[in-house]
């Protein structure tokens, strides 16, 4: 199973670099931001599975980095770290939603166990160029329970294919999308070469990349 990308703020630097080390050492993809403005840029620049945020930072509080993040990825799943006995006005301010609240010094245990139960999640991945109706699609899905991601153009969803569990995917067949498609053997179509694909292109090659793979197609 692909493992997942992980994003950790915190102005303690021996926290995150420690975190970071262990979590690289399981094998995850860390990527680390010592405040708040640079949480955000690292951000905005990547593409996480999970983000570990610190509550009380000097620059911007952890608070609000959740607000800005959240607002831009509604299914991003998001660990608030705290050494106060905040728990409860936490739990009012962002809401009881997709969000973990642990306690420092962290339990290295609780952790891992935490990115296990993310990382075995299955994951509905919506690829259409139309954000309006993807975004739409997404928070209707989340809303029932179900954990969603969605791409803007084929090499967002190949990514996404590629680097996280996906189990479903929702397809746009009409939509034209440019890719890089990986080398797959026993194969001479698109793959290997950058290409430029309609949905039903991308669902073709998709079938030889993840055959295990739900497609719904729309459009």
């Amino acid at each position: 199973m692909s493992q997942l990308n992980v994003l950790i703020i915190d102005d303690s630097h021996d926290l995150a670099d420690g975190l970071g080390m262990v979590l690289e050492e399981e094998g995850f993809q860390v990527t680390l931001a010592y405040n708040g403005c640079d949480g955000i840029e690292a951000f905005e620049a990547g593409r996480f599975d999970v983000a570990f945020i610190d509550v009380k930072m000097p620059d911007i509080s952890g608070v609000e980095v959740f607000h800005k993040i959240r607002k831009k990825d509604p299914e991003l799943r998001i660990i608030m770290m705290t050494g106060y006995r905040v728990k409860q006005l936490l739990e009012e301010v962002v809401g009881n939603g997709d969000v973990e609240i642990l306690r420092k010094p962290l339990e290295i245990g609780r952790v891992l166990e935490v990115l296990a139960q993310i990382q075995d999640e299955s994951i509905i991945l919506v690829v259409d160029d139309d954000p309006e109706f993807a975004h739409g699609l997404s928070a209707c899905l989340t809303e029932h329970g179900m954990k969603t991601m969605f791409a803007r153009n084929g090499q967002e969803a190949v990514d996404g294919v590629l680097s996280n569990p996906v189990d479903v995917l929702v397809l746009d067949f009409l939509s034209a999308f440019s890719a890089s498609m990986p080398s797959m053997p026993g194969n001479n179509s698109v793959l290997g070469r950058d290409a430029a694909l309609n949905g039903l292109g991308l669902f073709c090659n998709f079938e030889i990349m993840r055959p295990v793979i739900r497609m719904y197609p729309v459009g």
